[in-house]
């Protein structure tokens, strides 16, 4: 029996990993955009779809609530835990912030308003 938990709980840990790095490689892709090249309307789609990413990664599906599970190996065996509480932000999007803030500043210095 616990094995079977052991393995239930190694399979939900990838899963959650997996999920992760796909939200990070879409950021990624918004990243890695040469703001500084594009036309006036571009760059505002592009503000625009930062806005859109922020909101989709610091805002959690819906009020309610959220469960955590651990491993852990110790000296003689193996440990789990179970965690529960109330969602939020799943994490702060520091580099797509910075990001929209560098673009905020190249639309006024175009003249345009963010």
């Amino acid at each position: 029996m616990t094995l079977k938990r052991t393995l239930v709980a190694l399979l939900l840990a990838l899963a959650a990993l997996c999920f992760v790095a796909g939200c990070a490689e879409r950021s990624r892709g918004l990243l890695a955009a040469d703001y500084t090249k594009m036309s006036n309307d571009d760059l505002q789609r592009y503000y625009d779809r930062l806005n859109d990413e922020i909101d989709h990664e610091e805002i959690p599906p819906g009020p309610g609530f959220g469960i955590g599970i651990g491993m852990g190996m110790f000296e003689h065996g193996v440990g789990g835990a179970l965690g529960a509480g109330t969602t939020g932000p799943r994490y702060v999007a520091r580099d797509l912030r910075m990001r929209r803030s560098d673009v905020r500043r190249e639309l006024e210095s175009r003249g345009l308003t963010p």
